[in-house]
């Protein structure tokens, strides 16, 4: 007789196996080139040599979801680079973004928004080291 079935509390019952965080998300060597380089085009950008190899990768720029204050919308962004500056235009004009207030040095002209009706106020911030 076996122990178990004299103690039923003691009995194991099958149960659906749950999946780990690990098992959910494929690790990136798991992932083919096709799907890599479909992956790429979709989420950055890269420039090709003339070999055409992929040299540089620059991803697109973060906006973070609008914040409502006192009844005004903000959004969070990096500093778009010259690579990225298309995205970021767009990620503005969908959000209808009317100003952009810069806290970082200029690395594009912001005639290019002023074009669009979005307009550029400069706030610099002087490094403060304790």
């Amino acid at each position: 007789m076996d122990y178990n079935e004299n103690a039923p509390f003691l009995q194991t019952k099958k149960c659906k196996k749950t999946r780990t965080r690990s098992q959910e998300y494929r690790r990136p060597w798991e992932i083919g080139p096709r799907e890599r380089e479909h992956i790429l085009q979709l989420y950055s950008h890269y420039a090709l040599d003339e070999n055409k190899k992929r040299v540089r990768i620059i991803y697109q720029p973060y906006v973070s979801e609008p914040i409502v204050f006192k009844g005004y919308r903000f959004i969070i962004t990096e500093r778009p680079t010259l690579g990225n500056l298309s995205e970021f235009i767009d990620e503005l004009l969908n959000k209808r973004v009317n100003y952009v207030v810069r806290c970082s040095a200029p690395s594009f002209n912001p005639k290019i928004l002023d074009q669009l009706g979005i307009k550029t106020i400069l706030t610099i911030y002087e490094s403060i080291i304790c």
